[in-house]
This record gives C-alpha cells, structure tokens and sequence, in this order.
C-alpha cells in the first residue's frame, strides 16, 4: 500500500521528546520539536524542511542549534513553527552567536508565530545578516480550520494546548488516495479523460453521492460512480506533548487524535503519582490511553517519561498501554 510518509521517536522515551517525519518519494522531512538531536544524523537533518515546535522549554528547542549549524550552506529554506515567542526564541538563538561572516552562507529561516487565530511571519536570511524582516500575516484564521500547511502528500494541523504556558499539538495527515478501476468505468461506457481529476477532487471533499460532475461531455452523478472508484484508509500522525490534566485539555486532545492511525503522547507520571503530575502540568498514562481509547487510536506510542521511573519494574508505558487496549 503506497503510503506518503513514515515517522519514528528520535529518542528513548526517558529522554528529550522529539518525532522526526520522513516525507517518502522526496528529499524532505518534518520534525517536530528540537530536543537533544543525537539521534539525527547530518543527512537526517538536511532534509527536514519544516521544524514545529510545542514550546521552548530547553528540553524540546536546545537541538535548535545543532540543527541551525548543519544547515548554514543549504540554499533552501527552513520553515519554524511554534507558539507566541517562537519568534523571540529564534532571534535570541541566533544573537548568541557572532556572524561577522554569515553573508557568505545561503542559510534561510523562516518563522511562523500562531497568534491568537492569526499566523505571524518572519524572516531570517544570512543574506541580509540575520535582520528580522516582518512578512505580516501568513494567514489571519490558522486556528479556525486548524490547518497550518496544506500540500498534495500532507497537511499539518496545529491546536493550542495549556502547559502552565502555551504549547501546540501537531497531526500530520495523508490527502485520502483515490484509485479509479477503468474496467468498471470501461463496462460503464465512460472514457479514460482530464475529467478524472474533478472527480478524485470530489472524493477528497467528501461530496454526496447527489453531486453531479462531467464524465467528457456526459453528466453523471457522484453515486454512479462509486462502484468505479476505491480509497484507502490514510495516515494520521497525532504528536501531544506537554499538557497541563485539565478537562478542558483532555477533551481538546481527544477530539484532535480522533482516527489517528499513531498517537505519539506524553505519559510523564504513573496514575498513582496523579498529584505530581497535576503540580508538573503533564499527563499520566493512564490520562495518555484513556485519551487513545476514545479517540479511536490505532495505535499508542507512550514517550515523555519521569526519570523516577527509570529502573523501575512498571513504568508510565505499561500503564498507558494497559488503559488503552483493556480500559480503565
């Protein structure tokens, strides 16, 4: 089954968080925040095109440097996304070092701030010494549909979380892959045509069987067509991290995840140490299979852990797991 993309943890679960999106077919990859990068190899890097990032707690943006470094003689750009003050984190980034010489490297960077439902856009070029340029509004409602970027292999949405702080969850989608199965179509007495893009682009819309469209100079209804077409399920990647327990966050979550095939999701404390967690604004998880669980997850990968458990017989994974396949 052709598939757009594959992703992985950078780290072990007891350490920094961090999931590196691999797009397939292209020289290109998302990563989705910035801890300890050791994980990454320097080709690893090159590719990533777009950074997303859920706070700047130095834990999930210290690997910022380790990747800026790799990245000074690409010509093509580097696309950061984060909560209010990303913007402030990259230029302090970049201030703490000495660039007497950075015009002679290609090196670009371009930073998106979700702002209330506004997007915030900026720009630094190593042509231009690393001067902020104000780009205005990407885009005036991100949050209203929750999309931040929209191509043909995947989209990315965004939702704004409470960590004590802001913080940003992340899904990364596949567009739904329409097949056309031309003997039906042929045993139909329809053509092979350009009008075969209007119709996959109705299927990704999600048209009723009662829209109509043209099949070369005939109108024929989507419904008609069913049995000449075929989809298949499409990934959904769900990234949560950092979340302060409230109810309010849980059911965001919840909603967010609904359907995905992998949620990667924090699992910081046991249930039994709830109180901690409340105090340290992080999930359980028993709260991170709960949420898979209803959500109607596929799959669960717990990450995120407290190093109190680090040797211990039963850790925040067991717990997690245990919820989401069993209940609880």
């Amino acid at each position: 089954m052709r598939r757009s993309f594959h992703h992985r943890l950078v780290n072990g679960p007891f350490e920094d968080t961090s999931m590196y999106l691999r797009i397939l077919h292209a020289k290109r990859a998302l990563l989705f925040d910035a801890g300890d990068t050791a994980g990454l190899s320097p080709g690893d890097i090159m590719k990533i095109s777009e950074l997303f990032i859920s706070h700047t707690h130095i834990d999930h943006f210290i690997g910022f440097d380790s990747i800026l470094r790799v990245l000074l003689k690409r010509p093509e750009p580097l696309d950061i996304y984060g909560p209010p003050g990303i913007i402030e984190a990259v230029e302090h980034k970049i201030g703490g070092y000495t660039w007497n010489r950075i015009r002679e490297y290609p090196v670009k960077l371009d930073v998106f701030s979700i702002e209330g439902d506004a997007l915030r856009h900026v720009r630094f070029y190593a042509e231009h010494g690393f001067t902020l340029k104000e780009m205005g509004l990407a885009r005036a409602s991100v949050l209203a549909d929750e999309v931040l970027v929209k191509e043909d292999d995947f989209s990315v949405s965004a939702i704004m979380l409470d960590h004590d702080m802001p913080c940003v969850a992340y899904s990364v989608e596949e567009p739904v892959y329409v097949n056309v199965i031309r003997t039906v179509l042929e045993a139909m007495g329809l053509v092979v045509g350009p009008w075969l893009r209007d119709l996959k682009s109705a299927v990704r819309r999600g048209e009723p069987d009662g829209f109509e469209l043209f099949a070369g100079s005939a109108k024929i209804s989507l419904g008609e067509l069913r049995g000449a077409i075929s989809t298949r399920q499409r990934q959904k990647v769900t990234y949560v991290t950092d979340a302060n327990p409230t109810p309010d966050n849980i059911d965001r979550i919840t909603e967010f995840s609904r359907g995905a095939t992998t949620l990667y999701c924090e699992a910081c404390f046991l249930d039994a140490d709830r109180a901690r967690a409340i105090e340290r604004n992080h999930l359980t998880g028993a709260m991170a299979g709960s949420i898979a669980r209803n959500a109607g997850v596929q799959k669960l990968v717990p990450m995120h852990f407290s190093t109190r458990y680090l040797g211990e017989s039963r850790t925040p994974a067991d717990e997690a797991l245990e919820v989401f396949e069993n209940g609880g």
